[in-house]
């Protein structure tokens, strides 16, 4: 299998510039430093408990951590396996290794974690990044909202639970199965930022030690990324190992043609210094000013459902690079306004064009402003001149469609050409109002 090549180096510098780039880190990152056989710190744990099984109860396989923890779960209960994985991560509570040092050095705004570590949380600490934490628990809901990451304040998401509660994370066999469920059904589901990040297809994957030989990634990958192919290839770094598996082309393939993953032969500790080393220069050019669109653009107002905030947030970046002003809520309300006063006159008065952004998110809600939005932007849309456009339902996701929108031409978002296609039908439509007699924008 080959290695890294220039391209690859630069195309990953390329998206952690742009902020599109988002890590996981599989359970092979985490390993003991004092290690001399540098062990997984999961092949380590199982082997710790292994050793304190009963006689005549010994696992398939001493390094595969779900067998031994369904095993040693069988043998002497749920408590006592969290107990034991309590005290064994306890050792590492406060530990940094170079590997998570090189990527917390680097201004990415979403990593996900899959081993109850936190090696990761501590070394962007140390560089003065404040990471939020949160977690999935498969067995209940969690109340929480995560607010908007940026390179300051970066997500860690811990895909497996967290130890922070122990019974949310996934250890045994059954656990793995149940959580594969209920990740499927959505119940309880992953939220809803997090899942609109893995489905942009501008964000761009990169796997570290992941372990793509266990054969629950590939219903896990399908749930995450079910929708839009990726604009760009995702990178996948395994260590020497991965590539003596038997069914590695079969795997290779699979992966490559449902999420466009590459694979790369590295050692991740090495990769990541590299990265760290290439991206450096970045860093120390000077940020050049972010170019506003002119005063007299169209104004767009953009109505979407609160779940859908970081990915509205992405395409109102994308919109104004295209030289289009944008009126969002969370940008321009002020303490004290109130919605039902100012919205409506906002649509009115304020802005050129309302685009109702479509997602199965909103789709699935009973009762939202989005839907007085739609009322307010019908009524203007009806003091059109005819042909003229105001409302623009957009599509945001695959089978994403509000009924009352259809007599309105969309645009889809899903397709390659969908942001030139917006961006088109406004300018044209920007243009027709300045060619009309006795009106100019």
């Amino acid at each position: 299998m080959e290695a890294l090549d220039d391209r690859d180096w630069r195309r990953l510098v390329h998206t952690i510039q742009r902020g599109t780039c988002m890590v996981l880190l599989g359970p092979d990152a985490a390993t003991d430093a004092d290690d001399p056989n540098g062990l997984p710190l999961a092949q380590h744990l199982a082997e710790t408990l292994a050793a304190k099984l009963p006689k005549g109860a010994a696992p398939p396989d001493r390094d595969d951590l779900p067998s031994v923890a369904q095993t040693f779960e069988a043998a002497r209960g749920r408590i006592e396996l969290e107990m034991e994985v309590e005290d064994f991560c306890g050792r590492f509570s406060k530990r940094i290794t170079p590997l998570h040092e090189d990527l917390a050095a680097l201004p990415i705004p979403v990593y996900i974690n899959t081993a109850p570590d936190p090696a990761l949380a501590n070394a962007l600490r140390a560089v003065g990044r404040a990471p939020r934490t949160a977690h999935y628990d498969f067995k209940r809901a969690q109340g929480f909202v995560l607010p908007d990451p940026t390179p300051e304040y970066p997500w860690i998401y811990d895909l497996y639970g967290s130890l922070a509660e122990p019974q949310s994370l996934v250890l045994t066999e059954r656990d793995l199965l149940d959580y594969l469920v209920n990740v499927i059904k959505g119940a309880p589901p992953l939220p809803a930022a997090l899942i609109s990040r893995f489905r942009d297809p501008d964000t761009s994957l990169l796997f570290v030690c992941f372990g793509f030989r266990r054969w629950h990634l590939r219903i896990l990958l399908h749930v995450l990324r079910s929708y839009e192919p990726p604009n760009n290839p995702n990178l996948a770094l395994e260590d020497g190992a991965f590539y003596t598996q038997p069914d590695l082309p079969q795997t290779v393939v699979f992966f490559d043609r449902a999420h466009r993953i590459c694979f790369r032969q590295a050692a991740c500790g090495g990769f990541a210094a590299k990265l760290r080393e290439r991206y450096q220069p970045l860093a120390e050019e000077p940020v050049p000013p972010r170019l506003e669109p002119a005063a007299d653009a169209p104004v767009l107002f953009l109505s979407y459902t609160t779940e859908d905030h970081a990915a509205v947030e992405r395409l109102a970046e994308r919109l104004q690079a295209e030289g289009l002003r944008i009126w969002l809520d969370r940008q321009n309300l002020r303490g004290g306004d109130r919605w039902e006063q100012l919205i409506p006159d906002v649509i009115k008065r304020q802005v050129d064009y309302v685009l109702v952004l479509q997602t199965p998110q909103l789709l699935a809600r009973v009762e939202s402003y989005v839907y007085r939005e739609i009322e307010e932007s019908l009524a203007r849309q009806s003091t059109f001149a005819p042909k003229l456009r105001f409302l623009i339902p957009v599509r945001m996701e695959p089978d994403a469609q509000i009924d009352g929108l259809s007599q309105l031409h969309f645009v889809d978002l899903t397709t390659p050409r969908g942001l030139d296609d917006l961006v088109a039908a406004i300018r044209e439509d920007w243009q027709r109002r300045a060619g009309r007699k006795g009106s100019a924008p």
